[in-house]
């Protein structure tokens, strides 16, 4: 549970984030404009 919230609160996030999976995290900040609402 608590990995699920670190990556939804990356994703949410502004900044440039330099974890591990900071390519897909940007690719999900790339595509979440595209939606009205997207639920995990």
């Amino acid at each position: 549970m608590g990995d699920s919230k670190t990556v939804i609160k990356k994703c949410q996030a502004t900044s440039t984030d330099k974890s591990i999976i900071e390519a897909i995290i940007r690719d999900i900040q790339k595509k979440k404009a595209d939606f009205q609402e997207l639920i995990f």
